[in-house]
């Protein structure tokens, strides 16, 4: 069934032109939104909680622009499987690689950190473009193994190299080659039995995972945040922010501390571009942690 989704409808359906494709999105939005309410409890509630100054009529203009968004990075995750590389170059632009180049030339591994905020996945897609170091990204395998490879293939296409989450083993393998820089996402929901670092994060008490501050103490790597802007619809600019180049030199706590305070500073600029419907606090922190 999966292939037969694959092959007759996703992959035709990408090599549409995106003037018709953002119609299907504008369609998509109305059903998702306004007639299923997908997640809308979900949404709402995670935005009044992370801006209660702003009134109820502001509420529901950020979450009206959200699903909006939403429904176009659906459209453009499709869009991916059949997205050229100068369509990508185009679409998807850097603003200062010299931070990177500085980084490669000291061969100084980097571990990049960015949220679910604004198009994520192309970033997955065209960051290998014109970047000097190995890029190497995570990902949590689905269960379909089909479409799985299929997302794997599609986001390897421009030289990205995935690594399944659950075996670290290959990302350490992957970075024998030359200076690597590592996708991850600051924004991901703790499990429960994971050790975290509980900080306040759009005014709600939050608890953070160590992977990223643990990779770069580890491996001496330099922490650089990637800050996603929306240019128009369908276009995007990548800016690289370094946090920290000698993470072995910093108190623990640091590092997380400073890649939390950056995505948030994006989210409270334009937070309608932020992934609202993911229940980020279904965790409470224990009385036995510190808040930092």
């Amino acid at each position: 069934m999966t292939r037969i989704l694959y092959y007759i409808i996703l992959v035709p359906l990408s090599y549409l032109p995106f003037w018709f494709l953002y119609r299907v999105s504008s369609f998509f939005c109305i059903i998702l939104y306004h007639i299923i309410g997908y997640r809308k409890k979900v949404v709402l509630t995670n935005i009044q909680n992370s801006f209660p100054e702003k009134t109820d009529k502001e509420h529901k203009a950020i979450m009206d622009a959200f699903y909006k968004h939403f429904c176009d990075i659906f459209i453009e995750t499709l869009k991916a499987f059949s997205l050229t590389k100068k369509q990508a170059a185009i679409r998807f632009t850097v603003a200062n690689n010299e931070v990177l180049e500085r980084l490669y030339a000291n061969k100084k591994h980097v571990v990049l950190v960015l949220g679910h905020y604004n198009n994520w996945e192309w970033l997955a897609l065209c960051g290998q473009i014109g970047t000097p170091h190995k890029s190497i990204g995570f990902y949590t395998p689905l269960k379909d193994k089909f479409f799985n490879e299929k997302l794997r293939q599609s986001r390897e296409r421009f030289g990205m190299t995935t690594v399944p989450t659950s075996d670290p083993k290959m990302m350490f393998e992957e970075m024998q080659e030359r200076p690597s820089m590592m996708y991850f996402g600051s924004d991901q929901s703790p499990r429960k039995s994971q050790k975290c670092y509980w900080t306040m994060f759009l005014n709600q008490e939050t608890g953070v995972q160590f992977g990223a501050e643990k990779i770069a103490s580890k491996v001496d790597a330099a922490v650089v945040f990637g800050k996603i802007s929306k240019v128009k619809r369908g276009h995007y600019h990548l800016e690289y922010k370094l946090l920290c180049e000698n993470p072995k030199e910093v108190v623990t706590g640091t590092i997380t501390k400073l890649h939390v305070q950056a995505l948030e500073e994006i989210i409270k600029e334009n937070p309608q571009y932020w992934l609202w419907s993911h229940r980020r606090w279904k965790h409470k922190r224990p009385e036995s942690e510190p808040l930092n």
